[in-house]
């Protein structure tokens, strides 16, 4: 029957969660894209594997098959964006919002409001470095904010769909942050990020968003 080819495509803080879907007789597999990659690096490998098993070759590029249900999930999950957590340590205020997703680039924006004052920062962040499984990933952020503040930090992924960073804005104040799939709880929020100052290493690891 030959290969067709379905494009679907979506992007959390910056990296990428594309499913190509190929039709290869009559079955269909389903391509998770590697952190970062764009449709042209899809395209590229496609034609280094054309001589090549397909599947194989492009596993060892990074590209995992998933389900048909794994895609669907990760469709759904995708089109919800990435719940952001920033906390000030010197104010204790936290921010809360949410990347969206920026198809076929390694950017994102980023929208987060603090909880009580509700001053409202706005940016965007941008995959530097990538891994083929996505941990370990890292990027940078930039955030202006409506009180004149602007903040600019680093962020790493502990997994391929959540990580942490670090970063400071013009007035000096340090920041953390949070990244996740999952609903972001402001009191166990405020909990957790308090122990950062204390310890914030060992913070950064057991954090549970």
């Amino acid at each position: 029957m030959g290969n067709s080819v379905r494009k679907t495509s979506n992007m959390r803080l910056g990296i990428a969660v594309v499913l190509i879907t190929f039709a290869q007789g009559c079955t269909q597999t389903h391509f998770k894209f590697p952190p970062g990659k764009t449709m042209a690096d899809f395209e590229q490998a496609q034609r280094e594997c054309s001589s090549m098993p397909l599947i194989p070759c492009m596993q060892r590029r990074g590209y995992r098959v998933v389900s048909e249900e794994e895609a669907e999930r990760i469709n759904q999950v995708a089109a919800q964006g990435l719940d952001v957590a920033g906390f000030n340590m010197t104010s204790g205020d936290i921010f809360l919002g949410k990347s969206v997703s920026t198809p076929g680039s390694r950017n994102a924006s980023i929208e987060v409001e603090t909880l009580g004052s509700n001053t409202k920062c706005s940016g965007y962040a941008e995959l530097v470095k990538t891994t083929a499984q996505g941990k370990g990933s890292m990027g940078k952020l930039d955030l202006i904010c409506k009180d004149g503040r602007t903040v600019t930090g680093t962020f790493v992924y502990e997994t391929s769909l959540s990580g942490w960073g670090i970063g400071a804005d013009s007035h000096g104040h340090e920041y953390r942050f949070k990244f996740v799939l999952l609903s972001l709880n402001p009191e166990k929020l405020r909990k957790d990020f308090q122990k950062m100052i204390k310890d914030p290493q060992k913070s950064l690891n057991s954090t549970t968003l």
